[in-house]
């Protein structure tokens, strides 16, 4: 179990410096969508990344927790409902969050289809033994470094890949 604070940010860092790795090769695209600040209204990304390696798009949020649970209040409307809207309506591209439990070291790429069920069961989180045991969501590789992490984004790919069958194409 990791002892030192890990934040949202630094797990977005670790996501952008992973994906140096792949770039080189012109394995993975990415578009870095960074939060607005200083106060301006009205401008919101629904996700932290925009990410391709042929022939799949991924709208990507990340998001890191202490816990062994993913509240998804954590996600804003503009999110929640950007994601639903880009994931599945063009052949290709998906959406979701990638959830970094970093106390626990496991990262898990959860299809926002998936929350998106899980809000109309009345469900408003997720937590870690479920995502260990469901097959629906896909536990990601990553590497541990001291303080900070390496993220197999082919993996992610991968994943999303096999998950065409399950939501749909």
């Amino acid at each position: 179990m990791r002892e030192t604070s890990y934040s949202g940010k630094d797990f977005e860092a670790d996501i952008k410096n992973s994906i140096k790795e792949y770039s080189v090769n012109s394995q993975i695209e990415c578009c870095r969508l960074y939060d607005v600040m200083y106060g301006k209204k009205g401008i919101a990304n629904i996700a932290d990344f925009i990410l391709y390696s042929y022939p799949i798009l991924i709208y990507l949020e990340c998001k890191a927790t202490q816990g062994k649970r993913f509240d998804f209040s954590r996600l804003t409307d503009t999110q929640l409902n950007g994601l639903i809207n880009k994931a599945g309506k063009i052949r290709g591209v998906y959406g979701g969050v990638i959830v970094m439990f970093y106390e626990y070291d496991q990262c898990y790429f959860v299809p926002i289809e998936f929350i998106q069920a899980k809000l109309k069961d009345g469900k408003h989180s997720v937590n870690l033994a479920e995502l260990e045991t469901v097959w629906d969501t896909y536990k990601v590789d990553i590497i541990k470094k001291r303080t900070r992490y390496f993220i197999n984004l082919l993996n992610l790919f991968y994943i999303v890949s096999t998950q065409i069958e399950y939501w749909g194409d």
